[in-house]
């Protein structure tokens, strides 16, 4: 609708691959934009799987998006000796499921693994979305934020300055945000956005 590039950002771009909303049209519709991924490893498989497009449309950043205050944060994810044990695909799901949480991660761990020492703490680089905006974006409008943060979208959105940016579309998961989503969902509201659900993720879509 546009009739040009969309600019985004992607808070939690994993690997660029599996289960994500948006690589079809960054790859279709030369897309620009940035890609955050916090876990080194899984960075470097974004960075591997958009090789092939040009520099100047993609930028990849390999932090966590914080409230601020911390350079650095614990983030949990799984012990490399666990994760090799299994199929790749379950390994790679898995890694979508890293968090500031270590209980995200053992509601979500599946029953069978439940009880084992999987888990591993690491420290990750932390920017605010205001610091990533004013590091690696032009001037040009935001039209879309895409958000896959396991949980972490309570903090992430209420810290969005929609004063000096405002994204038509913010599209997030929500299934995750238990008794924080109907606030999110009324902060949202109260800036002329409208919500829908879509399968355990929500689009705000802006009305004015």
């Amino acid at each position: 609708s546009h009739d040009r590039r969309v600019n985004f950002i992607q808070i939690g771009a994993n690997d660029g691959l599996r289960s994500d909303p948006i690589r079809e049209l960054i790859v279709r519709d030369f897309w620009q934009g940035v890609l955050i991924e916090p876990l080194p490893n899984v960075f470097s498989l974004l960075q591997h799987n958009y090789r092939h497009i040009s520099p100047k449309r993609l930028t990849f950043v390999n932090a966590a998006i914080t409230d601020g205050g911390d350079q650095n944060l614990t983030f949990w994810t799984y012990r490399s000796s666990f994760l090799k044990s299994l199929p790749l695909e379950l390994r790679l799901d898995l890694l979508r499921k890293s968090s500031f949480s270590r209980e995200h991660l053992e509601r979500t761990l599946p029953k069978e693994y439940r009880g084992e020492e999987v888990f591993h703490a690491i420290q990750v680089p932390c920017l605010t979305l205001g610091e990533v905006i004013q590091q690696h974006w032009c001037a040009e409008p935001i039209d879309l934020i895409v958000i896959d943060a396991e949980g972490h979208e309570a903090s992430i959105i209420p810290n969005i300055d929609f004063e000096s940016i405002h994204p038509e579309v913010i599209f997030f998961e929500s299934h995750n945000l238990r008794e924080q989503k109907e606030s999110i969902f009324e902060l949202l509201r109260s800036h002329q956005y409208e919500l829908t659900e879509i399968e355990g993720n929500a689009a705000a879509v802006r009305c004015d």
